[in-house]
């Protein structure tokens, strides 16, 4: 019987991903680990890597990205753990934290994800609990305002959240997500409605409206790299894939009126990012 499935969607990093694939060779002793990864059409020849140097890897090979959440949810028609894991690929094991991972979820009632503390490269903790979105919170954001003035997000942020301590969140970043296969497919997981962003958001709420528990565990640490992926889009496209899920995400969770708001502030967030292109 499979413990964990871990799910990997990838797209054009190559390096990271081996180095993550490594790292879950190194550190998966005492549980029985499947690794499925999902390579959304990447060109640097990440899916030919796979499957020559990790040959029990299983490989989905898409012809074009599909997104986040469509990706993950091919993972998770092939799972067969007891727990699945969406892990970035930009992520790195430092030790093995599946038993007490899979322990977590065998102790505690109405556990519906976990998130861990991540890590950036050089050690430092990676601020990845956040409060939920909403419009105010948002629009602040759209405008850049926060950049000025950085106190309206703290609430949003929850920059006074003490990483040191184990407690139950509204939301973990989506770099680190593991949840019991059986919840995953109850709830989808993911809407595919989303292309990437807000995703991992929605499927939180989620949960949560319903009754289950996101838990933040400090006792277990990941490293995490932070959007290399993404750093090869232009500004202003990355800007412009938010800003769809961001709509998608406020239709759904707070109506019409909110969608139609961030519909209006869309082309000034696009000047906003074509001028941080320019000035970068």
């Amino acid at each position: 019987m499979v413990d964990v499935s871990i799910i990997i969607v990838s797209w054009n990093v190559r390096e990271q991903l081996r180095a993550c694939l490594q790292s879950i060779q190194t550190h998966s002793a005492g549980v029985i680990c499947e690794v499925i990864v999902v390579d959304n059409a990447s060109h640097d020849e990440s899916a030919d890597m796979v499957a020559k140097d990790f040959p029990a890897v299983r490989l989905i090979r898409n012809d074009k990205n599909l997104g986040f959440g469509a990706a993950n949810n091919q993972g998770v028609k092939l799972a067969q753990g007891e727990c699945v894991l969406f892990l970035n690929d930009d992520c790195e094991l430092t030790g093995n934290i599946f038993p007490a991972l899979v322990g977590l979820f065998q102790s505690k009632q109405k556990l519906g994800m976990v998130g861990v503390k991540l890590l950036n490269r050089d050690g430092s903790n990676q601020p990845s609990v956040r409060a939920w979105p909403g419009v105010l919170n948002q629009t602040v954001i759209q405008l850049k305002l926060h950049h000025l003035f950085p106190r309206l997000v703290n609430r949003y942020l929850m920059t006074d959240f003490n990483y040191s301590t184990a407690a139950a969140v509204p939301q973990v970043m989506g770099a680190f997500m593991c949840m019991p296969l059986s919840l995953a497919k109850q709830y989808g997981p993911f809407d595919e409605d989303f292309f990437v962003w807000f995703e991992e958001i929605d499927l939180q709420l989620r949960l949560q409206r319903d009754g289950y528990v996101v838990w933040y565990e400090p006792s277990l640490v990941c490293i995490h790299a932070k959007g290399q992926s993404f750093q090869q889009l232009a500004r202003p496209n990355a800007q412009r894939l938010f800003n769809r899920s961001l709509r998608t995400y406020m239709r759904k969770h707070h109506g019409v009126l909110a969608y139609l708001w961030f519909l209006s502030l869309h082309p000034i967030s696009m000047i906003l990012a074509y001028g941080a292109q320019m000035v970068r």
